[in-house]
């Protein structure tokens, strides 16, 4: 009996000291762009002047990156045509012209909140299945693919939350109309099954893939939505299933593919990034000793009770 008092108080001890070694989370900062400084109507999509310089099929690229409230954005610029992918940061406001040089540009017109005029516009993609230009299938297993993809990195101690998103003024008129390249979203009929689709994956602080998928549909006929539905508001996406992610990187993919791969353009634009701050645990020597104590003090209570049970 009076042993299994000792295990009972052991057992307890062992119960709280493994709920309080448990990392706890509250509410962290959210990631806006509003400290990165831009003229009115104007963007930043690179080069990086601290980034490495890399073999690209046209020539060098720069590989760099921006940071945002301690969030690092990687960028990439072609150095010789002076293309980018990755992350760029704007605050154009143009919401008519949906040609390719409006590829800034956020579909709302603003950035989310008021007097909120910064926002990131993210552009890249790896394609699902093998065509002529790439014969390899996206695989989100593979480190190297994931981080040919837009993706951030968290500062430490912070987990992601979700961020908001939304279309492109190019991508979304270019699917509500079409163009030369691409097809109008629905077709003739306006009910052909069609969408763009955003996915994001994580790898964690070791940088192994954590095998979750996050989507998000910024488009789609008939799927999500009765009708063709092109988003047009800062709309959320929840990535707490990627919260044990360091590196969140994000893919997209489109029903319009052609012999050389996706059609549709692969922009999104993203604000307001809220991230959750991961509370400091006990130090596992102090865990120790308060286990070792709690049972000690178990033992303590048994060797009393049997030293009056025998007097």
């Amino acid at each position: 009996m009076t042993f299994n008092i000792a295990r009972i108080i052991c057992a307890s001890a062992l119960g709280m000291a493994f709920v309080a070694f448990q990392p706890a989370a509250q509410a962290g900062p959210i990631v806006d762009f509003e400290d990165l400084s831009l003229a009115p109507e104007s963007y930043w999509n690179g080069p990086d002047p601290a980034g490495t310089d890399v073999a690209g099929p046209f020539g060098p690229v720069r590989e760099g990156s921006f940071s945002s409230g301690g969030v690092e954005f990687v960028n990439r610029y072609d150095l010789t045509f002076g293309n980018w992918s990755g992350f760029a940061y704007s605050n154009t406001t143009d919401n008519v012209d949906g040609t390719f040089g409006n590829q800034h540009s956020a579909f709302t017109g603003s950035g989310r909140g008021a007097g909120d005029d910064n926002y990131g516009v993210a552009f890249g993609y790896k394609d699902l299945e093998p065509n002529l230009i790439d014969p390899d299938p996206f695989d989100p297993t593979n480190v190297d693919q994931l981080t040919k993809l837009p993706f951030f990195t968290l500062p430490e101690n912070y987990q992601i939350d979700g961020i908001y998103v939304t279309n492109t003024t190019y991508a979304a008129l270019t699917m509500a109309n079409g163009n030369d390249f691409s097809k109008k979203f629905g077709g003739v009929s306006g009910t052909d099954s069609d969408f763009l689709k955003l996915s994001a994956y994580g790898t964690d602080q070791f940088g192994d893939p954590l095998g979750e998928v996050v989507e998000f549909y910024l488009a789609d006929v008939g799927i999500e939505h009765a009708g063709i539905h092109i988003v047009d508001t800062w709309e959320f996406m929840d990535l707490s299933p990627l919260s044990q992610a360091r590196r969140t990187y994000f893919n997209l993919s489109s029903s319009d593919v052609g012999i050389f791969g996706i059609n549709t353009p692969t922009y999104f634009a993203v604000d307001d990034i809220s991230l959750n701050e991961i509370q400091a645990v006990p130090e596992p020597g102090g865990l120790a000793l308060f286990v070792t104590g709690s049972c000690l003090a178990g033992w303590s209570a048994v060797r009393r009770r049997r030293h009056v049970e025998s007097v």
